[in-house]
């Protein structure tokens, strides 16, 4: 039976398609990350990602292409972050990772890392785009503590800030 409640638990926080967790497994976890945090007077850092161009990657090559594509983005963040990052698809071409223990300035060389490793993923696989993606990287303070929904949300807003700029500058 706990066998059954645990296998039910799991399904139930992890994404099909990506096979990591999804917004509801990670609400969850993020908020013991950030108690835990607080007890231990740590930093995190909530970074918002937003696959870049992935509308087009859909219109021009299907859904199929589509859901590879989401499944690849997830499996370099899986090799890119750390253990004890938790890391999530919130839905659509949205992700999110809580870095406990570590500053904005942690966080932003963290992604530099990723994007690196996503651009050496888009060498060898060749499919016909480049998986990219915006980043809004926004501090807890364990002094001050926001709650996930907050952080969520100005990790959202500083994330689009980035893709206007993005698009102004193409």
């Amino acid at each position: 039976m706990v066998e059954d409640e645990l296998s039910a638990f799991q399904t139930s926080t992890t994404d099909d398609l990506t096979r990591i967790s999804n917004r509801r497994g990670f609400l969850q976890l993020a908020q013991y990350g950030l108690n835990f945090c607080i007890r231990n007077n740590q930093p995190a850092a909530l970074a918002f990602i937003d696959l870049d161009r992935f509308k087009p990657i859909n219109d021009q090559f299907g859904h199929a292409e589509g859901d590879i594509a989401l499944a690849a983005f997830a499996e370099v963040m899986q090799a890119s972050f750390r253990s004890t990052d938790l890391f999530a698809r919130l839905g659509g071409d949205e992700f999110v990772v809580l870095l406990t223990g570590a500053g904005k300035s942690d966080a932003e060389s963290v992604l530099q890392k990723f994007g690196k490793l996503l651009a050496d993923y888009n060498s060898r696989a060749a499919r016909g785009y480049h998986l990219e993606f915006s980043a809004g990287v926004v501090e807890f303070n364990p002094a001050a503590p926001q709650g996930v929904d907050e952080l969520l949300a100005a990790g959202d807003a500083q994330m689009y800030a980035i893709k206007a700029a993005k698009k102004q500058r193409h």
